[in-house]
């Protein structure tokens, strides 16, 4: 590899770093955003989605207080870091669905007359699977998908979206 194609690796590898950085933080800070309006509201049913520029959540609410919360989400995470997991989070389906598939895959290679024989390992294993999988969804938002480290973040205006019946914020988030 020459002078020229290896810094320009390295600054495609940085870039992507920065990137993933700024993701996980923004993904802490819409779990902050969602655990905050859960405080006002226990029933609370939205989605969300992170994005590099900030986070959309999806649920009928005004954007007042998501933008609040939001606000209140940078100030928060500073002080309670656990407030960047949630525990519906699509990253504990991922981990769960990852497991119990890993799990099923390695139960039903064992070699039987009829693979029918195998479903009874296959459908404990992957059982098994589930059960650890829930605690192992927390640590892995914990350690890389979110990152409670938000100093520096600021909320922008909540932007309102409405595509049918589906009513969602954006929100912006920008970092000093």
């Amino acid at each position: 590899m020459d002078w020229q194609s290896s810094v320009s690796a390295k600054g495609i590898v940085g870039a992507l770093a920065r990137a993933i950085a700024v993701t996980r933080r923004n993904h802490a800070l819409e779990h902050a955003t969602v655990h905050i309006l859960s405080r006002s509201s226990p029933t609370l049913r939205v989605v969300g989605r992170t994005t590099y520029n900030g986070f959309y959540l999806y649920g009928n609410l005004p954007a007042s207080a998501v933008e609040a919360a939001a606000k209140q989400a940078v100030l928060e995470l500073q002080s309670h870091p656990e407030l960047a997991v949630h525990p519906r989070c699509g990253t504990n389906l991922a981990v769960m669905g990852l497991a119990a598939g890993t799990a099923a895959y390695i139960a039903g290679g064992v070699r039987t007359r009829h693979r029918i024989e195998t479903l009874p390992q296959v459908l404990l294993a992957s059982l098994l699977a589930l059960l650890a999988a829930q605690p192992l969804g927390a640590v892995v938002q914990e350690r890389f998908t979110t990152s409670p480290r938000v100093a520096g973040a600021r909320i922008g205006t909540v932007r309102r979206i409405q595509a049918g019946n589906v009513i969602g914020h954006f929100v912006p988030v920008s970092w000093d």
